[in-house]
């Protein structure tokens, strides 16, 4: 997060008499880049059959399979890779045989098998790869033993354990790969420490830790891999600067970066790996063009895109993850100008725009896909927001720059605080009055 320094801005002039720049630099927080962008592509219409969606998974080759309720009938819908508009699945798995009663989250694991977790039913379903029709599942973890009480969220592990985010009973269940039946967990990651309200949506790191999306506490925690009992997270995502709002469920890019979808605000939030606390989001997918409404499950393809169902809107959006702004170093510069600038972030392509107040910026180089360097154009004291604009694709930054006025004579920054600006004031005051006295008395010798 980039914030701006408090401080009194001041100069003195050359014969040695201070003055005030007559500004007050004043630290506001960064808000995250907003972007207002369409999806790339749109999976929508009455021949998708999508209704009331629940959940969303891949398989390894783009597939995407979406949990539905098409006449009130759950059902899981798959997609062809690619699959955009008013286009129907492939297949359908639905039916008495499935066992489905209120399915919900989804996860393929490294056989291509489909997992389907079910709210009411109270169950872990497995089904074969290619699964079609009203097919009866390969196994399937029911019972008193399992503790299952109301499971929403579902991930598996490379090796095969199965993690499910039970919302009824307000833990995190870890089965065996092997579990079947009446089996009770291996692991609950369960009680006070762990921060849980209401844990909905599970999602496996790549170094094993889990992110768990608990949309009541509205929080973001992850713990650590093998974590059981009642254990604290590493890591805790929440207040009022996060801007989470009902976060169902969460999803993780290759670099660990965490994206949420925020069905009460309309919204897509990124965090970078291992934020913590009451931190802003780097990036928030937000705004009437975005086509949001209700956004639910959240998921990233293969590819790196990320796919969120909208549940009010019974559509699948997909979005790139390209563009976004993570740092600004350094954050303030004088109001001259000149300041060399790096800013650190993705997507960034030869001939990508830097504006700083709607200013060009000049000297933009392209450094690479996550470094741009530009240098600052001559500003009025203040904090100003950044934008980078690649492929007609706009991020922005409020606040995140600052011009400051600099101490002449010195090249002090101000920015420390007020107490430096005051303290120079009462001693310019000092020496003007000493030497006022010195040549008043010299005038009556």
């Amino acid at each position: 997060m980039v914030r701006s320094p408090v401080g009194l801005a001041t100069a003195v002039t050359a014969a040695g008499a201070l003055a005030f720049a007559g500004a007050l630099a004043i630290a506001v927080p960064a808000s995250a880049a907003d972007v207002n962008t369409p999806p790339v592509r749109t999976i929508a219409g009455s021949h998708t059959t999508l209704n009331s969606i629940y959940g969303l998974a891949f398989g390894a080759d783009g597939t995407t399979y979406v949990t539905t309720y098409p006449g009130n009938v759950p059902a899981i819908a798959v997609f062809a890779p690619g699959a955009t508009g008013n286009t129907a699945p492939e297949r359908v798995i639905a039916g008495s045989h499935t066992g489905f009663a209120d399915p919900g989250g989804l996860a393929l694991d490294s056989a291509g098998h489909l997992w389907v977790v079910d709210f009411t039913a109270a169950t872990i379903e497995e089904f074969a790869a290619g699964a079609h029709g009203n097919v009866a599942p390969i196994r399937t973890i029911v019972g008193s033993n399992t503790t299952l009480d109301s499971p929403t969220g579902i991930t598996i592990g490379p090796t095969g354990t199965i993690y499910v985010a039970d919302y009824g009973a307000g833990d995190v269940d870890v089965f065996d790969s092997a579990a079947t039946g009446n089996v009770a967990p291996t692991g609950t990651i369960v009680g006070s420490n762990t921060g849980f309200s209401e844990p909905y949506g599970v999602v496996l790191q790549s170094d094993g830790s889990l992110v768990v999306s608990d949309y009541v506490a509205e929080t973001i925690s992850t713990f650590a891999s093998g974590a059981t009992g009642n254990v604290s997270p590493l890591t805790s995502i929440s207040g009022s600067n996060t801007q989470l709002s009902a976060p169902y469920y969460a999803a993780v890019d290759g670099a660990g970066n965490i994206y949420v979808a925020n069905y009460g605000g309309g919204s897509i939030s990124e965090f970078v790996a291992d934020a913590t606390g009451n931190v802003t989001p780097t990036t928030r997918i937000i705004g009437a063009s975005t086509d949001l409404d209700g956004p639910y499950p959240i998921a990233i393809n293969p590819s790196g895109q990320i796919f969120v169902g909208n549940y009010d809107l019974n559509t699948v959006g997909v979005f790139d993850t390209d563009l976004a702004i993570n740092t600004v170093s350094p954050a303030k510069g004088t109001t001259d100008g000149g300041t060399t600038v790096t800013i650190t972030g993705a997507g960034f392509d030869a001939g990508a725009a830097v504006t700083i107040d709607g200013q060009p910026a000049t000297d933009v180089t392209v450094v690479s896909p996550t470094k741009i360097t530009f240098v600052t154009p001559a500003h009025t004291v203040g904090n100003v927001a950044i934008a980078v604009t690649d492929g007609g694709v706009t991020v922005t930054v409020a606040g995140g720059f600052t011009f400051i006025v600099v101490l002449a004579t010195t090249g002090l920054d101000p920015a420390p605080g007020i107490g430096l600006g005051l303290l120079l004031l009462v001693a310019g005051a000092t020496v003007i009055a000493w030497r006022r006295r010195q040549l008043t008395g010299a005038s009556r010798w």
